[in-house]
């Protein structure tokens, strides 16, 4: 997650079990909490900075005024809240049970939480979890606590139907919300596609991709994704920018004009922390609705007859490395999260780590 004044990120280290923060610039590491204080620790605490426990965290949002970070605690089947001030752990919703129970704070049920971003919309401050293993989209209002299902019918499946609540959804990974607080977009990962649910008609539609599990730039449907885990919105509501965990690229979809999007040999790739310090990490930038320079609306064109939406590789070589470059020059291995800048010019990605070789943050 990208800091509101985009003067740090904050990482879930996924196999370390706890949040960190890297400094920008300068790119210095330290722990902020989690890790149990032996460092590497598992299990559920709560408790402040390094001695809380969390288990393979693996998305995490921060609010517009930097006070808070949510963390999608994945195997703890919690949603946790950070203090960032004061480092202070406490779980905000899930009980800790396997499962897609609506309530309230811990009376509700999670089953496998992988991301959360954090929305405004109409002074209503909310935050959308993908709950993976449930296969739901979930909603929880900050103020009350309160737990609502928004997409997902709890089986996995596909199918793009009115009643959003009663559709079919396959393990997704990665969530955003646009930065007029109307429109979902979710990485349906093992659909192979990215949704679209529009909130103020529940309905869910298909953005970009097929059932086909290849890498194929296109437009719509008619482009080949590779198990997409996450997403993010430019905060000037033009693109979405994916990371294609299955292929090792960044793609970008274009949802404006349905046009190719700016050449990838223009974007450049280079690492801002090493895997010494951020072992399978996983991170996602704050959402777009929370940026303060963000768009009132976002250049959206849902998905018709003639597919206007235009996906192309921004990044990525297509084989697992960690080659610097520019462009499809530059390696990717298993790239797992994405941070935007306000000024929608800079992406900061997390990808997997293995061993001391590949953890790294990419620039």
């Amino acid at each position: 997650a990208l800091a509101p004044d985009e003067s740090y990120l904050l990482v879930c280290e996924y196999g370390n079990h706890r949040i960190s923060k890297v400094t920008i610039p300068g790119a210095v590491s330290s722990v902020l909490a989690g890790g149990g204080g032996a460092g590497t620790v598992n299990g559920y605490f709560d408790v402040t900075g390094t001695s809380a426990l969390f288990y393979y965290p693996r998305g995490i949002t921060i609010d517009p005024t930097g006070t808070y970070a949510y963390v999608a605690d994945s195997s703890n089947n919690r949603i946790r809240r950070i203090t960032i001030e004061t480092t202070l752990v406490t779980t905000f919703a899930g009980s800790g049970s396997s499962g897609y129970t609506d309530g309230t704070g811990t009376n509700a049920v999670f089953y496998t939480p992988y991301d959360v971003v954090y929305s405004k919309h109409s002074a209503t401050e909310y935050l959308y979890v993908a709950d993976r293993s449930s296969h739901k989209i979930r909603r929880i209002e900050v103020s009350t606590q309160v737990v609502t299902t928004v997409a997902g019918s709890g089986s996995f499946g596909f199918g793009d139907v009115d009643n959003a609540i009663g559709s079919y959804l396959y393990y997704p990974s990665g969530i955003d919300v646009s930065a007029d607080g109307q429109y979902v977009i979710i990485s349906d990962e093992y659909n192979n596609r990215v949704r679209l649910l529009n909130l103020a008609t529940s309905k869910l539609s298909t953005l970009v991709g097929n059932a086909m599990e290849q890498h194929l730039d296109g437009k719509g449907t008619n482009a080949y994704l590779d198990e997409i885990n996450h997403v993010r919105v430019s905060p000037n509501g033009n693109f979405v920018y994916c990371a294609e965990y299955g292929s090792h690229y960044i793609r970008k979809i274009d949802l404006c004009t349905g046009a190719s999007s700016s050449s990838s040999s223009s974007s450049s790739v280079s690492s801002s922390s090493s895997s010494s310090s951020h072992s399978s990490s996983s991170s996602s930038s704050v959402s777009s609705s929370s940026s303060s320079s963000s768009s009132s609306s976002m250049c959206l064109l849902e998905q018709s007859a003639e597919p206007r939406n235009s996906v192309k590789s921004l990044v990525g070589k297509g084989s697992a490395s960690n080659d610097l470059g520019v462009g499809t020059n530059a390696g990717f291995y298993y790239p797992r999260g994405i941070a935007v800048t306000r000024d929608s010019g800079t992406l900061y990605v997390s990808q997997y780590g293995s061993g001391s070789s590949y953890g790294y943050i990419r620039k």
